[in-house]
């Protein structure tokens, strides 16, 4: 029998770092190109082609608990990121609870909890940012590999003492996916300094000629 000598090679999609979207077909081919012993031509086979379908799968990531200390009769803002890790788009329903799944025993409850969606990330809810409806289907949607930034808010009640404990539970309107937070606001008697920073100009900015000032102000709303 005359020997052969084979090189194989697969055709079809290019493998990528980032996951394939839900719904897409990947298809492949087998090639044998080979030289029969004692001839020159080469000669090439195909196989039989193979089709994959990727499934749609939700994931996602929720970070992180945290834990503040505020004086009395304050306002408690706590930052958290949600990331859509999975390969299909994700609307989400949040929940916020006093006391929720899992927390310690606290000694108090905040009042007028609320979701924001912190549009720039900068930690502050900006009269720009939404408040995100809760217990609401697809108060929330994120394409895959996108994130957002959450601010979970609430106020001390004036005569709190020890701590409170509020859950910031999500669940994804798809396949039913669940992730919790859990935020520990301790009371008591400190300093809570708040910033202010803002700029004043004359008329349009024109770069190299501009003088732009900024001030900070500082404040202590706490003890």
């Amino acid at each position: 029998m005359a020997a052969l000598f084979l090189c194989l090679s697969w055709g079809g999609t290019a493998a990528h770092a980032a996951s394939a979207p839900g719904g897409t077909v990947i298809r492949n081919v087998a090639t044998a190109t080979y030289v029969p012993a004692g001839l020159l031509q080469t000669e090439t086979s195909n196989s039989n082609g193979v089709s994959v379908n990727v499934l749609e799968v939700e994931a996602l990531l929720l970070t992180q608990d945290q834990t503040v200390s505020r004086p009395p009769g304050t306002g408690a803002t706590l930052s958290h990121l949600i990331a859509n890790t999975g390969n299909v788009p994700s609307a989400y329903r949040f929940s916020l609870a006093n006391n929720g799944a899992g927390c310690p025993a606290d000694n108090f409850d905040l009042a007028a909890l609320r979701l924001v969606r912190d549009s720039n990330n900068n930690g502050v809810a900006d009269a720009a940012d939404p408040v995100l409806a809760l217990g609401s289907n697809g108060a929330l949607t994120l394409q895959p590999g996108q994130t957002a930034a959450l601010l979970v808010q609430g106020t001390v009640p004036g005569t709190a003492t020890g701590s409170a404990c509020v859950t910031l539970g999500v669940v994804t309107a798809l396949q039913n996916l669940s992730a919790v937070n859990r935020d520990i606001v301790n009371a008591g008697d400190l300093a809570v300094l708040t910033l202010a920073k803002s700029a004043s100009y004359p008329g349009v900015i024109e770069p190299g000629t501009t003088r732009i000032d900024f001030s900070v102000a500082a404040s202590n709303i706490g003890a």
